[in-house]
């Protein structure tokens, strides 16, 4: 074996090395993408579970105030203490479920 075949094998395990290096650079590299944007994902699931439940505490005061006021001009005496009473009573804050659970 000459001087040559030396070089051109310690080139092709060297080559070989390098290939497997940049390999394990890309996986890393990928992987570090796909932490990131999971962790957008959490943070957007979280910023829409607050902002869901904040409508739905604006939903339930306006069936509660707003709408029993103005449902309430419709009725006279204890027609309108009664549909005041349960519109009051039976209307709950509604449940808004977060498509993106975080």
């Amino acid at each position: 074996m000459n001087g040559y075949d030396n070089y051109n094998s310690w080139f092709s395990r060297y080559e070989e090395y390098f290939i497997q290096q940049m390999k394990i650079q890309e996986r890393i590299a990928v992987q570090a993408v796909a932490q990131a944007k999971q962790q957008q994902c959490i943070v957007k699931g979280i910023q829409l579970s607050l902002s869901l439940e904040e409508e739905a505490r604006k939903m339930k005061d306006y069936v509660s105030r707003t709408f029993v006021a103005n449902i309430q001009e419709g009725f006279e005496g204890a027609a309108a203490d009664r549909a005041q009473e349960y519109l009051k009573q039976e209307m709950k804050k509604p449940v808004l479920k977060n498509p993106i659970t975080p």
